[in-house]
């Protein structure tokens, strides 16, 4: 089993909020310009890599905070 430890993440490297939050939104502006061209090719390739990039950047945290459990 493993445990979620965002305090862990922060005390390990403490300007990775920061970090995630300019990330975010420049994924976010990126994002809403491409959802906002005319279909295309083009964009709908840039679309793919939207969507490839903000999986694993939502998923990243849940990842790094992952503790193994004490327990057993």
């Amino acid at each position: 089993m493993m445990d979620l430890c965002v305090d862990c993440l922060k005390r390990e490297n403490p300007s990775w909020t920061e970090r995630y939050r300019k990330g975010s939104a420049a994924l976010l502006a990126y994002g809403a310009g491409v959802f906002l061209l005319p279909d295309s090719p083009a964009a709908f390739a840039l679309q793919g890599l939207f969507f490839l990039a903000a999986f694993p950047w939502i998923v990243w945290p849940l990842v790094a905070a992952a503790r193994p459990n004490k327990s057993f």
